[in-house]
């Protein structure tokens, strides 16, 4: 199956409907931030509510929900007015090779940044933009799982077009957390 951004997948010659939204992400100060139902920015980073107002023509404003206004240390991942928003921690940073810490983690970091240069996507606000879309259309999309673990976490697979090439991102979620991603592919 082929899932297009418009939210349609292609299943042998047949185009249908998924029936899911993507979260709507805009960038706040060079930063990608995603809109949670209640119209608050949230940072896709760090998962912190961003307080800046975003100018928005195509939205309304609407009024904000304060149980989502706390910390991510005191954030229940369960709470319901926050529930179902994709939480990326700090993996974007690992996959454009920016990790710390030990050889192993810095090594695959590099590794990851390598394959997405290898087909076009650089760390930079595009290239974040195109590999944060990729992963909430992949966290937002049934069709995308591709088995869940002993753990109950979900492992996701999309692919991830850049103007060179393609990838193959094999993503693991708990819940709304991002655990890991995996690249296939590349040059």
């Amino acid at each position: 199956m082929i899932v297009n951004k418009d939210g349609t997948a292609q299943v042998d010659s047949t185009i249908c409907k998924l029936g899911w939204d993507k979260p709507i992400i805009k960038y706040i100060d060079n930063r990608a931030a995603i809109q949670t139902p209640n119209g608050k920015w949230k940072d896709a980073e760090t998962g912190k509510i961003i307080e800046e107002k975003v100018d928005n023509p195509d939205e309304d404003n609407k009024p904000s929900d304060p149980s989502c206004n706390i910390s991510d240390e005191e954030m229940d991942i369960d709470s319901e007015s926050c529930e179902g928003l994709p939480y990326f921690g700090k993996k974007l940073e690992y996959i454009f090779g920016n990790a710390t810490g030990n050889k192993h983690n810095i090594d695959r970091s590099i590794a990851m940044e390598r394959q997405l240069n290898s087909i076009g996507i650089f760390d930079d606000a595009t290239g974040r933009k195109l590999v944060l879309d990729n992963l909430s259309d992949a966290f937002d999309n049934p069709s995308s799982i591709l088995k869940t673990q002993e753990n109950g976490r979900i492992v996701r697979e999309s692919l991830l077009s850049g103007p060179n090439g393609v990838l193959k991102i094999e993503s693991v979620w708990d819940r709304e957390k991002l655990i890991t991603v995996k690249l296939y592919g590349g040059k």
